[in-house]
C-alpha cells in the first residue's frame, strides 16, 4: 500500500503532465528539426526550465509497488536489439 503522499505526488506529477505536455512536444519537435546549433541551445534551454515533474518518464504506473530491476533490463536489452 502506497503512502499518501506518494498518491499525491503522482496526482500532481499528472497535472503538471497535462499542463505543459503541448509545451514541451512543440519545443521536442523544434529541437529535432532544426539545424542551427545556436537555436537548439535556446530551445534546450527552454526545455530545460520546465519542471522535471511535468516530463511523461516521471510518472509511475503503479505506485508503492517494488520495482522488478531484472524485468525493465530484460525488457531494455530487448528493445535495444530491435
Amino acid at each position: 500500500m502506497a503512502k499518501k503522499s506518494m498518491i499525491e505526488r503522482e496526482k500532481k506529477r499528472i497535472k503538471l503532465n497535462n499542463k505543459y505536455n503541448t509545451k514541451r512536444e512543440n519545443l521536442l519537435k523544434q529541437y529535432k528539426t532544426t539545424e542551427d546549433f545556436n537555436l537548439k541551445l535556446e530551445i534546450h534551454s527552454k526545455i530545460q526550465k520546465l519542471p522535471r515533474n511535468s516530463a511523461k518518464i516521471r510518472i509511475r504506473i503503479d505506485v508503492g509497488k517494488p520495482v522488478d530491476h531484472v524485468v525493465i533490463t530484460v525488457i531494455l536489452v530487448f528493445h535495444a536489439m530491435s
